[in-house]
Order: C-alpha cells, then sequence, then structure tokens
C-alpha cells in the first residue's frame, strides 16, 4: 500500500471493485495482492475511515482484499507446512546421520582395538602373577615314550570320578609324566589312585617345593668376606629376626667392572616376605636392591633351555635370527630379528608366539613359560 495520506489520494480515477461505481474522493483503500491492484471505497471494503488512514500511516502496513487475503493465508499455510516438514526431513537426517557416526566410531574404535597387538606379560609381572602349582611326577619303571604313559594312566584312571582338577600334563624324560593339579587334597588322591591302579609300573612322587631365593644387586663390601659372615651381618645390620627360618647364600656373581657382586640367598617364605616389605636391604658400607632370582639354565651354544654349552648336542644356532651354524648373533646382518625358541614352539605345538626378539629376551615367551614352571615350584608359606 502506497505511504501514509498519498496512499488515500488518487491521481487517476479508480472503480470500486465491490460496487462498480467511479472513486471520486480519497477515502479509498488499495490491495496490496500480487496481481490484485484493485481499489474500493473504504465502506465496500467493510471498513472505518479511522481504519484506513491508520492502515496508511504505519510504515510497511499492507491489506488485502477477502479474496488476496485467503491466497495469502493459504501461501503462509502452505509456508509452514512446508518448513515442518522440510524441519521435520532435516530432523530425520541428522538423527540418522549421527547414529551412523556413532556407529562409524564404534566399528573404528572396535577395529582399533582389535589392531592393537595384546598387552604381552613381561618378565616382572610373571614374577608377581605366577602362583604355586601342587605337581605330580609320575616316572615309568621301565623307559619308554610319554605317550605310552599318558595312554595307560588315562585309561586305568577315573579323572572324573576321582574329582580331581588337572591344570597340565607336560612330558619328562623317558616317559616321565609331570601332572599338574588344582590343589594338594586332588593331588593326594591322584597320587593314590595312580599307585594303586598301576603298581610296580610307576613310581609316583611329590617332589619337594623350592625355597625362595633372592638376588642381592650390587654388594660392594663383602668381597673376600666368608658366606657365614655376610648372612650374619645382614640378619644383624637389618635387625632381621628368623627364627627358625633360614638364609643361606648360594651363589656370589662377581662383576669385574663395577668391582662388586650380586650375592644370591636361598630364605624361607616368610624372611623374603619380611625383606621385601624394606624394599633394600643394608649390607656393610652400602644399600642394595633386593629382587627375586630365577634362574633357568640356557645354552648359548644352541639357545635352549634346561642344560650347558659343555654338555649341548646340537648345532650352533644365533641367537638373534635363529639361523644353524655359520655366525654368532653379534656378527649377525639378518634384517629379521626371529627367536629360535619360540619358533620351535609355534612350528611343534601349532603356536602363535610372537617370534620377533632375541633367544636371550627376558620378555621372551617360552623363557616366561619356562620362569612360571619354576615359580610353581617354590613355596609361598613356611
Amino acid at each position: 500500500m502506497p505511504p501514509a495520506d498519498e496512499s488515500l489520494v488518487t491521481t487517476r480515477a479508480h472503480t470500486c471493485a465491490k460496487c462498480s461505481s467511479l472513486i471520486t474522493d480519497n477515502k479509498c483503500i488499495g490491495c496490496d495482492g500480487r496481481r490484485c491492484k484493485k481499489w474500493f471505497h473504504y465502506k465496500c471494503a467493510g471498513m472505518k475511515y479511522v481504519e484506513v488512514q491508520t492502515i496508511g500511516s504505519v510504515i510497511g502496513a499492507r491489506w488485502f482484499c477477502p479474496s488476496c487475503d485467503e491466497q495469502e493465508c493459504d501461501l503462509a499455510s502452505r509456508l509452514t507446512n512446508a518448513v515442518e516438514n522440510m524441519r521435520s526431513s532435516l530432523g530425520k537426517q541428522m538423527e540418522s546421520l549421527i547414529n551412523k557416526l556413532k556407529l562409524d566410531l564404534v566399528s573404528e574404535f572396535i577395529i582399533s582395538e582389535k589392531s592393537q597387538p595384546e598387552a604381552k606379560p613381561s618378565f616382572a609381572d610373571t614374577l608377581k602373577s605366577t602362583k604355586t602349582e601342587p605337581v605330580l611326577i609320575v616316572r615309568p619303571v621301565s623307559k619308554q615314550d610319554c605317550s605310552v604313559s599318558k595312554t595307560e594312566i588315562k585309561s586305568r584312571v577315573d579323572i572324573a570320578k576321582l574329582s580331581v582338577g588337572v591344570s597340565n600334563v607336560r612330558e619328562g624324560k623317558e616317559g616321565t609324566l609331570i601332572i599338574g593339579c588344582e590343589d594338594n587334597v586332588g593331588r593326594e588322591k591322584l597320587k593314590n589312585e595312580i599307585e594303586e591302579k598301576l603298581e610296580n609300573k610307576y613310581e609316583v612322587r611329590v617332589p619337594e617345593s623350592m625355597l625362595p631365593r633372592i638376588r642381592l644387586n650390587g654388594c660392594k663390601d663383602m668381597n673376600g668376606v666368608a658366606d657365614d659372615e655376610v648372612v650374619k651381618t645382614i640378619i644383624q645390620q637389618n635387625n632381621l629376626k628368623i627364627g627358625k627360618g633360614v638364609m643361606k647364600v648360594i651363589t656370589r656373581l662377581h662383576n669385574k667392572f663395577f668391582k662388586d657382586e650380586n650375592i644370591i640367598l636361598e630364605v624361607d617364605p616368610a624372611t623374603k616376605d619380611k625383606i621385601f616389605s624394606m624394599g633394600k636391604l643394608k649390607c656393610g658400607w652400602c644399600i642394595v636392591d633386593v629382587k627375586d632370582h630365577i634362574h633357568i639354565r640356557r645354552c648359548y651354544k644352541c639357545n635352549e633351555f634346561l642344560h650347558l654349552a659343555k654338555d649341548c648336542k646340537n648345532k650352533s644356532r644365533c641367537a638373534r635370527c635363529g639361523e644353524v651354524g655359520g655366525h654368532s648373533d653379534k656378527d649377525c646382518s639378518a634384517e629379521e630379528v626371529k627367536c629360535c625358541n619360540c619358533n620351535d614352539a609355534n612350528v611343534k605345538f601349532n603356536l602363535r608366539l610372537d617370534t620377533n626378539h632375541k633367544a636371550y629376551d627376558l620378555n621372551c615367551p617360552t623363557y616366561l613359560t619356562k620362569v612360571r614352571r619354576k615359580l610353581r615350584q617354590v613355596k609361598v608359606s613356611n
């Protein structure tokens, strides 16, 4: 609608769209419909003159005839519906995209987790977590293959009827079996049953538990001191009350470079607990760290375990790449590092051990298996 005052005055004649009479004064109003542009007497439009004046005085005010008003309302309604539909559609699309993004993130996380290598137990973890295992050693009177021993014992002993839990069965030499049991009660039941059912064919015994061994690292003031005096000094200087407990020197490993020695002590479980609760020990004119000592024999010729190089009948193997003969690990130029022991275990037992390490790595899976087995033989209480 034209601006105030001017909107009510027309410079040319208009015909009222309602009464078809010529509009001769300025008391009229024009429709602002897009294609309408019709004029009306204010009375024909059903209005009061003051209303016409008010509309004309408001900037931006528009007036529509009934026909255009209906069309504008319909258009506004359709636009409102379209906006609501669009908003609903966009909302659903956004929800779908957010759900898809969540699924993608979850999938990515799962794939990432699966692609991460599983946490491997370290040497320190193994020392902390391994529990004593009740073991039974079954040795045939006559030499035979271990498979024969297994078959015979399993056929004669009803393990289910005994209600005994067997954690593992390992093979030893000349048909010997090392049977790990769930507890001491079960071990005793199994021992009695084998002796009864296979009398005179097998020697069955419970191995003696080993006392714990600890290592005192870097003792600088004990060179030349007798073993008994070393023990006496440690007990007195640290106020250890071991009573009927045990403490004795097993061996002493001299270090020429640092001019000190590592002293290996055998102690009873209670004494070990006291020492480890202290963290360190006073030893003469120094304070030393205390560690668990687990010694696994390893051949420096073939790099296998449980025998020494002087007794080795195997060919030499590189500790770095596992190649038989030819060079040592110091001279090895192979691109791939491969532990010969873990590789042998993978081939023999169809395992999937990590082989990307040297044979003497303290975190070698095969070495840690040997450590766990030895730890299971160590006494944990007096």
